[in-house]
Protein backbone atom coordinates (compact mmCIF):
# COMPACT_ATOMS: atom_id res chain seq x y z
CA UNK A 1 0.00 0.00 0.00
CA UNK A 2 2.75 2.57 0.91
CA UNK A 3 4.66 1.56 -2.47
CA UNK A 4 1.46 1.73 -4.47
CA UNK A 5 0.48 5.64 -2.43
CA UNK A 6 4.29 6.79 -3.47
CA UNK A 7 3.91 5.81 -7.07
CA UNK A 8 0.54 7.79 -6.82
CA UNK A 9 2.16 10.62 -5.43
CA UNK A 10 5.01 10.58 -8.59
CA UNK A 11 2.26 10.28 -10.94
CA UNK A 12 0.58 13.46 -9.47
CA UNK A 13 3.90 15.73 -9.23
CA UNK A 14 4.81 14.61 -13.03
CA UNK A 15 0.96 15.40 -13.84
CA UNK A 16 1.14 18.54 -11.94
CA UNK A 17 4.33 19.68 -13.74
CA UNK A 18 2.79 18.73 -16.97
CA UNK A 19 0.04 21.06 -16.57
CA UNK A 20 1.99 23.60 -15.79
CA UNK A 21 4.06 23.41 -18.86
CA UNK A 22 0.31 23.97 -20.84
CA UNK A 23 -0.77 26.67 -18.76
CA UNK A 24 2.79 28.52 -19.63
CA UNK A 25 2.61 27.75 -23.09
CA UNK A 26 -1.19 29.05 -23.01
CA UNK A 27 0.36 32.55 -21.79
CA UNK A 28 2.64 32.60 -24.15
CA UNK A 29 0.02 32.10 -27.17
CA UNK A 30 -2.34 34.14 -25.78
CA UNK A 31 0.20 36.89 -25.35
CA UNK A 32 1.50 36.57 -28.93
CA UNK A 33 -1.75 37.19 -30.28
CA UNK A 34 -2.47 39.71 -28.34
CA UNK A 35 0.81 41.96 -28.84
CA UNK A 36 1.97 44.34 -31.43
CA UNK A 37 3.15 42.56 -34.87
CA UNK A 38 6.06 44.63 -35.69
CA UNK A 39 7.33 45.36 -31.47
CA UNK A 40 5.74 42.35 -29.80
CA UNK A 41 5.75 44.53 -26.85
CA UNK A 42 2.90 46.54 -26.94
CA UNK A 43 -0.96 45.58 -27.09
CA UNK A 44 -2.66 45.92 -30.58
CA UNK A 45 -4.66 48.73 -30.62
CA UNK A 46 -5.13 50.32 -34.01
CA UNK A 47 -7.17 48.74 -36.70
CA UNK A 48 -5.53 49.71 -40.54
CA UNK A 49 -8.49 50.82 -43.33
CA UNK A 50 -9.18 49.38 -45.65
CA UNK A 51 -8.36 46.01 -44.44
CA UNK A 52 -9.46 45.95 -40.89
CA UNK A 53 -6.51 43.95 -39.57
CA UNK A 54 -5.77 44.70 -35.88
CA UNK A 55 -2.06 44.10 -35.71
CA UNK A 56 -0.48 47.57 -34.60
CA UNK A 57 0.21 49.13 -31.33
CA UNK A 58 -0.09 53.30 -31.49
CA UNK A 59 3.52 53.74 -31.81
CA UNK A 60 3.99 51.28 -34.62
CA UNK A 61 1.18 52.71 -36.48
CA UNK A 62 2.34 56.09 -36.97
CA UNK A 63 5.83 54.66 -37.73
CA UNK A 64 4.18 52.51 -40.62
CA UNK A 65 2.37 55.36 -41.31
CA UNK A 66 5.25 57.73 -42.19
CA UNK A 67 7.08 55.53 -43.48
CA UNK A 68 5.68 52.49 -46.02
CA UNK A 69 2.13 53.28 -45.44
CA UNK A 70 1.05 49.33 -45.79
CA UNK A 71 -0.45 47.36 -43.43
CA UNK A 72 2.27 44.88 -42.04
CA UNK A 73 -0.03 42.20 -42.19
CA UNK A 74 -1.35 41.99 -46.16
CA UNK A 75 0.64 45.01 -47.68
CA UNK A 76 -2.35 46.77 -48.85
CA UNK A 77 -2.31 50.67 -48.76
CA UNK A 78 -3.36 52.21 -45.42
CA UNK A 79 -6.03 54.90 -46.37
CA UNK A 80 -6.82 55.55 -42.20
CA UNK A 81 -6.06 54.02 -38.93
CA UNK A 82 -8.22 53.75 -35.86
CA UNK A 83 -7.08 53.88 -32.75
CA UNK A 84 -9.07 52.28 -29.53
CA UNK A 85 -8.87 49.68 -26.71
CA UNK A 86 -8.89 45.83 -26.97
CA UNK A 87 -10.80 45.01 -23.94
CA UNK A 88 -10.03 41.25 -22.91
Amino acid sequence: AKDALARQVVQLREANRALGSQAHDARESLDSMTKCFICQQDERTVVAEPCHHLGMCNTCAEEVRQTSGECPICREEIHGLYKGVVLS
